[in-house]
């Protein structure tokens, strides 16, 4: 049985898959339709001791208390790595999303 430490956020995909930002784990994870763990995405994915110990992590695919989690209609999973700054995209494979410096100003928004 998987222990939650509290879940932060949960979003379901169009075909019902369980995505859960399980905060103080430092990890997501995604479960199927019918309550079958899939996958989840924390530090221990490439080294499964680190596991045991209560660890971070800033690198692709891991998190620092993970906080929210939103589908888009593409079936992107968003995820807000609240204590590294930043936000990951996760589909098949992870891929972080561009930092933002700076919000786009009017003009570029406004397309001039």
């Amino acid at each position: 049985m998987i222990a939650f430490n509290p879940v932060a956020r949960v979003a379901v995909d169009s075909v019902g898959n369980v995505f859960i930002s399980d905060t103080q784990n430092h990890r997501v994870e995604e479960f199927a339709p019918d309550g079958t763990f899939r996958a989840q995405w924390r530090r221990c994915e490439d080294d499964p001791a680190v596991c045991e110990l209560p660890n971070s992590g800033s690198g692709v695919g891991e998190f620092f208390y993970p906080r929210g989690a939103v589908i888009d209609g593409a079936g992107d999973l968003y995820v807000a790595d609240t204590s590294n700054n930043r936000v990951q995209r996760l589909f098949q494979t992870v891929v972080p999303l561009p930092e933002m410096s700076s919000p786009p100003s009017e003009s570029a928004s406004a397309g001039e």
